[in-house]
C-alpha cells in the first residue's frame, strides 16, 4: 500500500466464518508497536460473506507513517460472544507525490 492513494483492503476468512450474525465488527489498524492508528467499524465497512472490505480516503493513508502496520478484525457477535483474528502486518509505502490530489 502506498501513501496518498485509495487502497480498499479485502480481510478474507474461511468458508467457515459467518458474519450474518456479527452485532458489531471493528477492524483495528496499528504500528508494528502497537499504537492504534485508525479503526473502522460496522458502516465503514463492506461485509460479503466471508470478505470484509475496508476503504481509505487519500487524507486517511497520508496520516498513515511508513513501515510496517498491524490490521486485527474483532467482533462481538449478538449472543456476546466476541472472537479475534490473527495480528497480519501489512507493508505501508511512502510515495512521492505526499498530498491530496483533486
Amino acid at each position: 500500500m502506498y501513501k496518498g492513494t485509495t487502497p480498499t483492503i479485502k480481510l478474507t476468512f474461511g468458508e467457515d466464518v459467518d458474519f450474518s450474525d456479527a452485532e458489531s465488527v471493528v477492524v483495528t489498524f496499528a504500528t508494528d508497536y502497537h499504537k492504534v492508528i485508525t479503526e473502522k467499524a460496522d458502516e465503514e465497512l463492506e461485509i460479503t460473506d466471508n470478505v470484509i472490505s475496508v476503504s481509505f480516503t487519500q487524507a486517511e493513508t497520508l496520516a498513515i507513517c511508513t513501515g510496517v502496520m498491524l490490521v486485527q478484525v474483532n467482533v462481538l457477535y449478538s449472543d456476546g460472544t466476541r472472537v479475534a483474528s490473527e495480528i497480519r502486518p501489512i507493508n505501508w509505502n511512502n510515495n512521492l507525490k505526499n498530498e491530496v490530489m483533486s
